[in-house]
């Protein structure tokens, strides 16, 4: 779909150019970023993606000379390129077959719009929000450190959770100790502050990560929901 089309370029990306592996130096090695391997059988091609570190070269030592003396050499003379056995993301017939989701949006630099939901969320809680977050400046930095944190405002982002955040609800959570290593106050029209020090009891509010089962009555923990179509 819309999707594929963004990346379509770089599917088409590949060069005629035939690298001999044996011969790669050590700043093609430390600036590689991923690869793809071909085949064709001159009607279809297959593509098979996959993202390149550091840690897949097979690096000249002592101990990796020991781990190869029982086979075809003995020593590494120099550093040798590594092709790994599973692909991260596969092209066949114009469609794109995912298999590790965070390698395909490194490879295809998708993380970047990651980065841009993230950043129009914290943009939403700034200038939107029903409620005020204390000392939000020092939170928002701790946020867009860590991946895992940028991933959670992106998905808050997506799914339009701050537009249906009702404040009013928040104070009771707290009351029954839901949500803990958490403070709230009011000011003198009743506006909501939550102060914290733990950035994840924030997003925890901020992605309505505390659902009640209406089978049971109980309080659940849930980062993924899906929501009943009715």
């Amino acid at each position: 779909g819309k999707e594929l089309k963004l990346i379509e370029p770089m599917l088409k990306m590949i060069s005629d150019n035939v690298i001999d592996l044996k011969k790669l130096d050590e700043e093609f090695l430390d600036n590689l970023w991923y690869y793809v391997i071909k085949l064709d059988d001159g009607t279809n091609q297959m593509l098979f993606y996959k993202k390149y570190s550091k840690g897949m070269i097979l690096t000249k030592g002592f101990a990796l000379a020991l781990t190869f003396r029982a086979g075809s050499f003995d020593k590494l003379k120099s550093h040798v390129f590594r092709i790994e056995d599973k692909a991260d993301c596969i092209y066949f017939k114009d469609k794109l077959i995912i298999r590790s989701k965070g390698n395909f949006e490194k490879i295809f630099d998708f993380f970047q719009e990651i980065k841009k939901n993230a950043e129009s969320a914290i943009k939403f809680i700034e200038e939107k929000l029903p409620f005020k977050i204390e000392n939000f400046d020092t939170i928002k930095a701790e946020l867009m450190k860590h991946e895992i944190k940028i991933r959670k405002l992106n998905n808050i982002y997506a799914t339009k959770t701050l537009e249906k955040i009702n404040p009013n609800n928040i104070e009771p959570l707290i009351k029954e100790g839901i949500l803990k290593n958490i403070t709230l106050s009011k000011d003198s029209t009743g506006k909501i502050t939550l102060s914290s020090s733990d950035p994840w009891e924030i997003l925890k509010i901020l992605d309505d990560d505390i659902v009640k089962s209406r089978l049971t009555g109980i309080d659940y923990e849930a980062t993924y929901k899906k929501e009943i179509s009715r």
